[in-house]
């Protein structure tokens, strides 16, 4: 194994036992979850991109810079989204089952 390839391995092996870095996976997890739902309610209703933004009062390039995961929804925004599509948001925190 060279030399670099056992820095990177140290590295990851770091990383992977890093709290703060296993966190923001989890949440990216998450972020990435409500953003397929986001999408895939979109396409049940036929709603082009533009049409969902002006629904929800916002531009178009909002809705694909979130599709194309370069945001992360804010819960404001989700609200606006449900509020739009006639839709209750529903957030709930859940025990941890091991």
């Amino acid at each position: 194994m060279k030399k670099a390839d056992k820095i990177i391995n140290q590295i990851k092996l770091y990383q992977l036992n890093n709290k703060a870095v296993t966190e923001s996976y989890s949440n990216l997890d998450l972020a990435n979850r409500i953003v397929l739902q986001l999408y895939q309610i979109r396409q049940k209703y036929g709603y082009s991109q533009q049409e969902l933004a002006d629904k929800i009062g916002t531009t178009q390039s909002v809705i694909a810079r979130m599709e194309l995961k370069k945001s992360i929804p804010a819960l404001t925004f989700l609200n606006k989204v449900a509020k739009a599509l006639e839709m209750d948001l529903k957030i709930e925190l859940v025990p941890k089952i091991n």
